[in-house]
Protein backbone atom coordinates (compact mmCIF):
# COMPACT_ATOMS: atom_id res chain seq x y z
CA UNK A 1 0.00 0.00 0.00
CA UNK A 2 2.92 2.31 0.82
CA UNK A 3 4.78 1.88 -2.46
CA UNK A 4 1.84 2.07 -4.52
CA UNK A 5 1.13 5.63 -2.75
CA UNK A 6 5.12 6.88 -3.52
CA UNK A 7 4.77 5.74 -6.87
CA UNK A 8 1.31 7.94 -7.88
CA UNK A 9 3.07 10.81 -5.90
CA UNK A 10 6.67 10.50 -7.97
CA UNK A 11 4.01 9.85 -11.02
CA UNK A 12 2.59 13.55 -10.10
CA UNK A 13 5.26 15.12 -9.41
CA UNK A 14 7.00 13.79 -13.34
CA UNK A 15 3.66 15.55 -14.36
CA UNK A 16 3.48 18.24 -12.59
CA UNK A 17 6.95 19.06 -13.52
CA UNK A 18 6.19 18.65 -17.24
CA UNK A 19 3.52 20.85 -17.31
CA UNK A 20 5.62 23.77 -15.73
CA UNK A 21 8.23 22.87 -18.23
CA UNK A 22 11.15 21.60 -15.95
CA UNK A 23 11.46 18.60 -18.84
CA UNK A 24 11.13 18.48 -22.02
CA UNK A 25 8.78 16.55 -23.53
CA UNK A 26 9.43 13.86 -25.64
CA UNK A 27 9.65 14.72 -29.34
CA UNK A 28 7.27 12.13 -30.92
CA UNK A 29 4.15 13.53 -29.21
CA UNK A 30 5.14 17.23 -30.65
CA UNK A 31 2.99 17.89 -33.60
CA UNK A 32 4.28 18.11 -36.85
CA UNK A 33 6.16 21.80 -37.83
CA UNK A 34 5.36 22.03 -41.49
CA UNK A 35 1.45 21.37 -40.93
CA UNK A 36 0.42 21.93 -37.67
CA UNK A 37 -2.01 19.50 -37.93
CA UNK A 38 -1.71 15.93 -36.08
CA UNK A 39 -3.42 12.83 -35.27
CA UNK A 40 -4.25 11.62 -31.93
CA UNK A 41 -6.77 10.00 -29.50
CA UNK A 42 -8.59 11.79 -26.74
CA UNK A 43 -7.17 10.16 -23.05
CA UNK A 44 -10.81 9.25 -22.04
CA UNK A 45 -10.93 7.11 -24.50
CA UNK A 46 -10.49 3.76 -23.13
CA UNK A 47 -11.18 1.40 -26.07
CA UNK A 48 -9.13 -1.45 -27.31
CA UNK A 49 -8.94 0.97 -30.75
CA UNK A 50 -8.95 4.46 -29.84
CA UNK A 51 -10.98 6.58 -32.42
CA UNK A 52 -8.79 9.05 -33.81
CA UNK A 53 -9.40 12.43 -34.22
CA UNK A 54 -7.31 15.41 -36.29
CA UNK A 55 -6.10 18.19 -34.10
CA UNK A 56 -4.03 21.57 -34.65
CA UNK A 57 -2.42 23.90 -32.46
CA UNK A 58 -3.26 27.23 -31.17
CA UNK A 59 -1.60 29.79 -32.40
CA UNK A 60 -0.70 32.92 -30.08
CA UNK A 61 -3.59 34.69 -30.90
CA UNK A 62 -5.80 32.26 -30.24
CA UNK A 63 -3.88 31.87 -26.66
CA UNK A 64 -4.14 35.49 -25.82
CA UNK A 65 -7.99 35.21 -26.09
CA UNK A 66 -8.31 32.45 -23.77
CA UNK A 67 -10.18 33.49 -20.20
CA UNK A 68 -10.20 32.21 -16.71
CA UNK A 69 -12.54 29.73 -16.68
CA UNK A 70 -12.34 28.36 -20.58
CA UNK A 71 -11.73 24.94 -21.16
CA UNK A 72 -8.93 23.85 -23.88
CA UNK A 73 -7.53 20.66 -25.24
CA UNK A 74 -3.92 19.99 -24.48
CA UNK A 75 -1.50 17.06 -25.61
CA UNK A 76 -0.42 15.00 -22.94
CA UNK A 77 2.82 13.70 -22.37
CA UNK A 78 1.43 10.38 -23.43
CA UNK A 79 0.72 11.42 -26.73
CA UNK A 80 -3.39 11.90 -25.72
CA UNK A 81 -5.45 14.95 -25.93
CA UNK A 82 -6.67 16.12 -22.52
CA UNK A 83 -8.74 18.66 -21.68
CA UNK A 84 -7.10 21.37 -18.97
CA UNK A 85 -9.62 24.47 -17.50
CA UNK A 86 -7.47 27.71 -17.70
CA UNK A 87 -6.83 28.80 -13.87
CA UNK A 88 -6.29 32.61 -14.23
CA UNK A 89 -5.61 34.98 -16.46
CA UNK A 90 -3.12 34.47 -19.75
CA UNK A 91 0.04 36.60 -18.67
CA UNK A 92 1.57 38.86 -21.15
CA UNK A 93 4.84 41.53 -20.74
CA UNK A 94 4.48 44.63 -22.38
CA UNK A 95 8.41 44.57 -23.18
CA UNK A 96 8.06 41.64 -24.82
CA UNK A 97 4.47 41.13 -26.29
CA UNK A 98 5.09 37.32 -27.63
CA UNK A 99 6.18 36.07 -24.27
CA UNK A 100 3.39 34.69 -22.36
CA UNK A 101 2.37 32.50 -19.55
CA UNK A 102 -0.93 30.08 -19.41
CA UNK A 103 -1.80 28.19 -16.05
CA UNK A 104 -3.82 25.05 -16.07
CA UNK A 105 -5.43 22.81 -14.22
CA UNK A 106 -6.11 18.80 -15.31
CA UNK A 107 -7.93 16.84 -13.29
CA UNK A 108 -8.86 17.52 -9.64
CA UNK A 109 -5.85 18.13 -8.09
CA UNK A 110 -2.94 18.96 -11.08
CA UNK A 111 -1.97 22.51 -11.71
CA UNK A 112 0.81 24.08 -13.84
CA UNK A 113 1.40 26.96 -16.14
CA UNK A 114 2.81 26.91 -20.00
CA UNK A 115 5.48 29.47 -21.33
CA UNK A 116 5.31 30.68 -24.47
CA UNK A 117 7.11 27.60 -26.37
CA UNK A 118 5.32 24.75 -24.90
CA UNK A 119 2.00 26.41 -24.73
CA UNK A 120 2.36 27.02 -28.66
CA UNK A 121 3.49 23.13 -28.72
CA UNK A 122 1.08 21.73 -26.13
CA UNK A 123 -2.29 23.78 -26.29
CA UNK A 124 -4.34 22.50 -29.36
CA UNK A 125 -7.78 22.48 -31.21
CA UNK A 126 -10.11 19.72 -32.83
CA UNK A 127 -10.01 20.36 -36.89
CA UNK A 128 -12.09 18.81 -39.26
CA UNK A 129 -10.65 15.85 -41.14
CA UNK A 130 -8.41 17.60 -44.19
CA UNK A 131 -9.64 16.55 -47.54
CA UNK A 132 -7.11 14.08 -49.11
CA UNK A 133 -5.58 15.06 -51.89
CA UNK A 134 -6.55 13.93 -54.91
CA UNK A 135 -3.63 12.56 -57.53
CA UNK A 136 -6.33 11.18 -60.44
CA UNK A 137 -5.05 12.00 -63.81
CA UNK A 138 -6.85 14.71 -66.15
CA UNK A 139 -8.61 13.43 -69.37
CA UNK A 140 -6.60 14.72 -71.99
CA UNK A 141 -8.86 14.96 -75.34
CA UNK A 142 -8.00 14.39 -78.64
Amino acid sequence: MENTRNDSAATLDKIISLMQGDANPPTPFCPSVDTGIFKASYSSDRKKIPTVYYFSTLSLDEIKTLRYGDHSLCLLTNGRIGEVKINGAVKTWKRDPGKIRVSVKYGLYQYGSFETHEALQRLCKRVPVPDPVENTPTEISK
